[in-house]
């Protein structure tokens, strides 16, 4: 009987694993392509480079020769990561080429003749080069991660290798993305402003002032034919022009109208011009839109500062120094506010703005053209010389603008009493309708009130009264002083609120025989020459007894300095007080009314608000996102 053989299979052989040392051929790669860079970006010139650049191609050369021998000795699905591997470092190998094609000494051997030809090949090839070898590296390592393992135990997985290959791929080419966007950005460097922007409309005050025209005042913008800036002005010309026939409005082509340019000394495009006969005032704007936006913003003050200008003479407003005065370049700098917001509202009302003190003459006379004289917080008591000019220069119809001090004491009652006033320096406090700031009971100095009259020194800012409010950081108060007097007429026009008292003890707290009430802040003064003696019968006409009286003197008298200066100027309340009282103490009070601006309103920090955003921007994210972890956790949970 023949023996029963059994049927039985052998195993299949174990797939032989590859002989392509996957570090060394990775090593070979990275180091060439280092080496490749040093020598074509760092390495200025002389033998290094070539001998950096060789080297480097050599070794990624060595790369190709091991990756190639992985793929002939590999089967099955190692067949593939070695091709992807093999491909990967051909393809990086291609990018160190281009990079080197790319320096600006080989394009000059073998680019193009023409230069600008030459250049952009040369960007082209920078880019590619970069997001080739990106690509390249990107795969290579993902591939490799993947399949090194396998090689080490002889068996691959198909599925693992295209995951690799799919992830590396992703990844490189969102990096070759963010490379081209950088280029892009670094080549055309796009801005862009998100800020607000709205060219200002005509105020009221300006309203006021083009409809009093009586006399033609052309306005004319030396602009192209097509352009931005000029549309903007012209939308805010147009409505004006409905408030008095007199304003012409006019748009002049500067090349087509040489002999117009040269009259009112144009020299570039972007400019408006307003003109009276002889007399003209220039605004340049420019011609880009850009760059126009933070004067078309205030350009309502602007047009406004320049008509004045055109329709009356220059007048000079003196700033009284030499006594510790606010704004003065004596003062300790950094520790009192400035008065820049100030000076700006007196040049938009139409003065040129200049200094006075004893060098100047202030002990001897006011100068002749002397519109008006401010004394802002002096501290320090004026001479009796200057005291008598002032005196004397306000009787004969001089104007003149007082802000005092409670730190400067009761020392200028001398001055105040030609004005039938006496100052008060105790200092005005409040626990309810004040400003806060240092969050003490100090802040109490800080008085708010929108306690004003109709008189014509705020005849505008009493009828915004209810929208808008004075802040008097540190006030004294203002009372009549002296016999009533025929030729002066003392008005008290902004009062504080019936809730304040004076600190008779510096405690911030009323206490003892300290009492609320008003107190008065701001002193209208107007004082007026006696009325000239009728000429006797038959005299002849222009004698000295029929000679016309002086004109009236006014004096604005306010009982806190500090409520002029930048400190709290960024008000509009304070802004449009000192813009009334300027108009009114130059006989403008028919003008008065609120100047436009679209201008940023800065944004005040206090020191708790910084923490409470730090605080909150620091913890309140991590713990909203925590807490919406949990609560995504708790509903996912089985119950």
């Amino acid at each position: 009987m023949a023996p029963v053989l059994a049927d039985v299979t052998s195993p299949a052989p174990a797939p032989r694993p590859s002989r392509s040392p996957g570090w060394l051929a990775g090593a070979a790669f990275f180091g060439g392509s280092l080496l490749v860079y040093l020598g074509q970006r760092v390495v200025a010139g002389g033998t290094a480079r070539p001998v950096l650049t060789v080297g480097g191609l050599l070794l990624l050369l060595l790369a190709l020769g091991l990756r190639a021998r992985g793929l002939r000795s590999s089967r099955g699905p190692a067949r593939l990561a070695e091709r992807v591997l093999l491909a990967a470092t051909g393809g990086g190998t291609l990018a160190a080429l281009l990079g080197v094609a790319a320096t600006g000494s080989a394009l000059a051997a073998w680019g193009p003749a023409d230069e600008v030809l030459r250049t952009r090949l040369e960007v082209v090839l920078q880019v590619a080069w970069v997001i080739l070898w990106v690509v390249s590296a990107a795969v290579l390592l993902f591939v490799e991660r993947a399949y090194g393992p396998m090689r080490r135990v002889g068996r691959a997985e198909r599925g693992r290798v295209l995951d690799a290959l799919r992830a590396g791929s992703e990844v490189s080419l969102a990096a070759a993305l963010l490379v081209v966007l950088n280029y892009l950005a670094t080549v055309h460097d796009p801005v862009a402003d998100l800020s607000y922007f709205r060219t200002a409309r005509p105020g009221e005050a300006t309203r006021k002032l083009v409809g009093s025209l009586v006399e033609p005042v052309d306005a004319l913008l030396f602009f192209p034919a097509v352009n931005e800036v000029s549309e903007q002005v012209l939308g805010y010309l147009r409505p004006l022009q409905s408030f008095s026939p007199q304003l012409r409005v006019r748009r002049v082509d500067r090349l087509l109208s040489p002999a117009e340019a040269q009259r009112f000394e144009v020299r570039s495009d972007g400019t408006l011009v307003l003109a009276r006969g002889p007399r003209f005032e220039k605004l340049l704007l420019g011609e880009e839109l850009a760059p126009a936006r933070s004067k078309l913003r205030k350009l309502d003050g602007e047009f406004q500062q320049r008509l004045l200008r055109v329709l009356q003479a220059e007048r000079t407003a003196y700033l009284v120094t030499g006594h510790r005065e606010r704004g003065s370049e004596d003062r300790e700098q950094g520790k009192v506010p400035g008065i820049r917001v100030l000076r700006e509202i007196l040049e938009v009302v139409g003065y040129r703005v200049e200094e006075l003190g004893l060098a100047q003459g202030l002990g001897s006379g006011v100068p002749a053209d002397a519109g008006l004289v401010v004394l802002l917080g002096p501290r320090e008591e004026l001479l009796p010389e200057e005291v008598a000019t002032l005196t004397t220069w306000f009787r004969t119809g001089g104007r003149l603008l007082l802000a005092l001090d409670p730190e400067g004491g009761a020392a200028h009652a001398s001055l105040l009493a030609a004005f039938g006033l006496r100052f008060d320096p105790t200092p005005l406090v409040a626990d309810q309708n004040f400003l806060r700031q240092r969050y003490s009971p100090a802040d109490g100095l800080n008085l708010v009130t929108d306690r004003l009259s109709g008189h014509a020194a705020v005849a505008s800012f009493g009828r915004l009264a209810q929208r808008a409010a004075v802040i008097l950081p540190g006030a004294g108060s203002l009372q009549r002083h002296g016999a009533p007097s025929e030729a002066l007429r003392v008005d008290l026009p902004v009062t504080s609120l019936p809730e304040v008292w004076k600190d008779l003890d510096g405690s911030f707290t009323l206490s003892g025989s300290e009492r609320r009430g008003e107190h008065a802040l701001l002193a209208a003064v107007v004082h007026q020459p006696a009325e000239p003696a009728a000429p006797p019968p038959g005299a002849a006409p222009g004698t000295a007894a029929s000679a016309p009286a002086a004109p009236e003197g006014r004096a604005a008298v306010l009982a806190d300095a500090d409520g002029l200066t930048d400190a709290v100027m960024g008000n509009p309340g304070n802004q449009l007080l000192a813009a009334d009282l300027l108009r009114w103490l130059g006989g403008q009070e028919a003008f008065a009314g609120l100047i436009e601006s679209e201008q940023d309103v800065p944004v005040q920090h206090t020191r708790r608000g910084n923490a409470a955003w730090f605080y909150g921007t620091v913890f309140l994210p991590p713990a909203l996102v925590l807490g919406l972890g949990l609560l995504i956790s708790r509903r996912r949970r089985p119950r």
